[in-house]
């Protein structure tokens, strides 16, 4: 009896399905792993991979084998879909640009995200329009400070450095990750980055701080996902779980707002 439950067993674990696999953006990557993580009691178990959205979409239409792609932005996911490779794109989670800095920055400077980053001098980083969202909403966030105050728009622009995302001259490495990084390691004075990602290089770098910005000028971000249509079921279920009361309760203990 014994070997035949056992047999039975091994026999049930050779039939598990293979793990589903989630194509995600970097920015997700602290939600998606770390303890108590958004897919943390899904079973089985899924694979992640992470990059720039733009970049591994890329990949996605290349072929890279794929379930669920969760986007920094709708506009990757709507192009899976319009070329008949993916579901219809759901938001499901809220972000918002910030400005990351050393804490001393904010000792010899004014208090504010705005006045801080017209200062003269400061140099200020972006990730890489395109290929990561943040760039393209740093970007944005760029033209709406232009509009509200021109004067210095220029000078802004000259001092802004693409410093992750891909598009850099020289990629950063630090244990604690590029964001903490590209600060430590004196790249810039200033990122602008995710909130969810100043939360995070914060909780490991004790000198370092953030500011957000005001209404007027603060840049949203849309996070979507869209499922693989050669997957249905799989993708379908990965997609559901997300908007689940678990997995949304924990996007939103990792700094993320509900969809709108």
């Amino acid at each position: 009896m014994a070997s035949t439950i056992l047999r039975i067993e091994m026999g049930h674990r050779m039939t598990m399905p293979p793990a589903p696999k989630i194509i995600a953006a970097g920015s997700l990557k602290h939600a998606f792993t770390s303890d108590d993580s958004v897919f943390a009691d899904y079973i089985p178990d899924p694979d992640f991979e992470f990059g720039a959205s733009g970049t591994v979409a890329k990949r996605i239409e290349a072929g890279l084998p794929w379930d669920l792609f969760c986007s920094a932005n709708a506009a990757h996911p709507d192009r899976l879909h319009a070329a008949g490779l993916a579901s219809s794109s759901k938001i499901f989670a809220t972000n918002s640009l910030a400005l990351l800095m050393r804490r001393d920055s904010l000792d010899t400077g004014p208090d504010d995200a705005v006045s801080l980053l017209r200062t003269p001098g400061l140099r200020v980083g972006m990730s890489t329009p395109l290929a990561d969202p943040s760039g393209d909403y740093a970007l944005r966030l760029l033209d709406r400070l232009a509009q509200h105050i021109p004067e210095g728009d220029a000078e802004l622009r000259k001092r802004t450095d693409i410093v992750t995302g891909g598009g850099e001259d020289t990629p950063i490495v630090h244990p604690d990750g590029v964001y903490v990084g590209v600060l430590q390691q004196d790249r810039v004075d200033l990122m602008l980055a995710y909130r969810t990602i100043c939360l995070e290089a914060c909780s490991k770098e004790p000198n370092l701080t953030y500011l957000t910005f005001p209404p007027d000028i603060e840049v949203g971000a849309r996070f979507a996902a869209v499922f693989n249509v050669a997957s249905p079921e799989v993708g379908d279920a990965l997609l559901h779980y997300l908007f689940g009361p678990v997995a949304q309760a924990r996007l939103a203990r990792f700094g993320f707002g509900p969809p709108d």
